[in-house]
């Protein structure tokens, strides 16, 4: 993950109660989004999820840019992340010299009354 992308990530503090259930959340969500990825023809691999006290970050993994423009659409839609998380920040896209993989980073953000 590009380290402009996580800076205010990583600098939030971790909720253990709010995290654990937001994580679990988020691994039905992308399972979900999984799924109608792969009945399009897609394929994206989440590589890891982690969520602090407001964020939620996840590492996706994927061969081709069409993967990834698939997986924004969902992630914007009921079926993904839209009216679960309050805003989506898209993180840059970097590609392995070696191999052509893509990896990218996305970023819920909630909105949680103290």
């Amino acid at each position: 993950m590009a380290g402009g992308d996580s800076l205010p990530f990583d600098r939030e503090a971790r909720d253990p109660g709010w995290a654990v259930d937001q994580e679990r959340e988020l691994k039905v969500r992308m399972t979900h989004v999984g799924e109608l990825l792969a009945d399009r023809g897609a394929k994206v691999e989440v590589v890891g999820a982690e969520c602090r006290a407001t964020q939620c970050r996840l590492a996706i993994a994927a061969s081709a840019e069409a993967d990834l423009s698939a997986l924004y659409g969902v992630l914007e839609s009921p079926d993904g992340l839209y009216g679960w998380a309050d805003a989506v920040v898209l993180g840059q896209i970097d590609r392995d010299p070696a191999t052509g993989g893509l990896t990218t980073a996305v970023t819920a953000v909630f909105e949680r009354e103290e």
